[in-house]
């Protein structure tokens, strides 16, 4: 096949487990007739890897799942196609029996696995599942249990990236330029990320194909923070910071428009709510004056950052390990930083003073690190619109550390504001519907 480009087919499998079982089925007819898999199919455009098999676990079985983390992804030619499965740790929603439409299925214990005969790519996979899959797994939780978990992730992230101010102004004040202070900021971050793979064991390498993916969430997200950064040059980093939750309606409109999601009426709610109190937190009685490139500069870091979080979750990226997206996008994102300090001609300038590199750490580890982790393990969980409009807590966040580390009061508008915030955050954390 020299000089032949073959087909590339993306599948997603779901290792649905009860107890001490997995559930499988068997194919009934075409060339894998009588062989066994697990149930799943072809990524569809514009959804997930976990959004699929929701979706297809659904339409196959009336079933409802709760898809965990990634077990394997195995590679496989075919005489005819190239073939990539995605395979999920998944569990039910609830105690119903998947019965399959057309054929047999069973419930299997781990011995029983390799008695049967299996698909070629599935095969492979057989020697992961543990030989007591409750003991390492642990207990089934539940839907609910999975989305708080989801929503807890998206509060963590949008509260550590709402300290960006926090640890940004001193080193401005040392006389850093932002360009210095991000490749900063990104480095110690890169350096965090690799001790925390090697404690997880995860893998660094990834496969070709998915490096343009991770090229361009690096350029996104190095984008979002350099024109957010500069942006405090020319107006007050609260009100930059109030600003930016434009995103979280970047978002909405991007998933409503590219992928086609419907903008329900308590998305519209929550958007509406949360803009009202962001634009209450938004005071100028101190005599601030907005500059028109430091707006134009937080509405580019926004919509940046809204198709960053759009993006991180959707295709072949969303079957990553989160810990290796989010290395790569601070690798990728670096160069960014590097290549406007070459055009500008500008120095890269440190700290002068010993605990301005604990500020630049923790500008490391918490707005950086621990957000860009959070925010990917929420969207996987959650979806991107529900993670963006949590993402209101980042100006509450900067309101408090205001408050309570720079000696700023709080008027009655701001309180007002903050309360709107909070009730916008409840209606999307208290929304029954689930999306994975």
């Amino acid at each position: 096949m020299l000089g032949i480009q073959m087909k590339q087919i993306e599948l997603v499998a779901a290792v649905i487990r009860k107890g001490s079982m997995v559930f499988a089925t068997r194919c009934d007819n075409g060339e894998f007739k009588n062989l066994w898999e697990f149930p799943g199919g072809e990524i569809a455009k514009g959804e997930s890897a976990q959004q699929t098999l929701t979706r297809e676990i659904k339409e196959k079985f009336e079933a409802d799942i709760v898809v965990g983390e990634l077990l394997r992804t195995v590679e496989c030619d075919c005489p005819e196609f190239h073939l990539t499965l995605h395979c999920f740790w998944c569990e039910l929603a609830s105690e119903d029996v998947l019965l399959h439409r057309n054929g047999h299925s069973a419930w299997l214990e781990k011995d029983s696995l390799h008695s049967l005969e299996w698909m070629p790519a599935v095969d492979g996979i057989l020697d992961d599942i543990p030989d007591d899959i409750v003991k390492d797994t642990g207990r089934k939780p539940s839907t609910a249990g999975n989305s708080i978990k989801g929503y807890l992730f998206g509060a963590a992230a949008a509260v550590s990236y709402g300290l960006n101010p926090a640890f940004t102004l001193p080193l401005y004040a040392d006389g850093m330029n932002p360009e210095s202070v991000l490749l900063l900021r990104y480095g110690f971050a890169i350096v965090i990320l690799v001790f925390l793979m090697l404690f997880c064991h995860s893998d660094f390498a990834v496969k070709k194909r998915t490096l343009p993916s991770l090229f361009i969430l690096g350029l996104l997200m190095a984008a979002s923070s350099l024109f957010l950064f500069i942006s405090y040059n020319y107006m007050a980093a609260g009100i930059a910071s109030t600003i930016l939750f434009v995103y979280p309606i970047f978002v909405a409109v991007i998933m409503a428009l590219v992928y086609k999601e419907k903008l329900t009426l308590s998305t519209a709610l929550c958007l509406s709510i949360a803009t009202a109190g962001i634009l209450l937190l938004y005071n100028t009685g101190d005599g601030d004056t907005l500059s028109l490139f430091g707006t134009v500069s937080v509405i580019v870091s926004a919509l940046s950052y809204a198709f960053y979080l759009v993006l991180v979750g959707k295709g072949k990226i969303a079957a990553m390990s989160s810990l290796t997206v989010t290395f790569y996008v601070l690798c990728f994102g670096s160069l960014l930083f590097i290549s406007t300090l070459l055009v500008k001609d500008e120095p890269l300038t440190l700290p002068s003073k010993w605990y301005l590199w604990l500020d630049a750490f923790a500008l490391a580890l918490f707005p950086t690190a621990i957000s860009l982790l959070c925010t990917k393990l929420a969207i996987n969980t959650i979806g991107s619109t529900p993670t963006a409009i949590l993402g209101a807590l980042e100006p509450v966040t900067a309101v408090f550390v205001g408050l309570l580390f720079f000696g700023e009061g709080m008027t009655g508008r701001e309180a007002v504001g903050i309360v709107l915030i909070l009730l916008a955050v409840t209606i999307v954390v208290g929304r029954k519907k689930h999306r994975p």
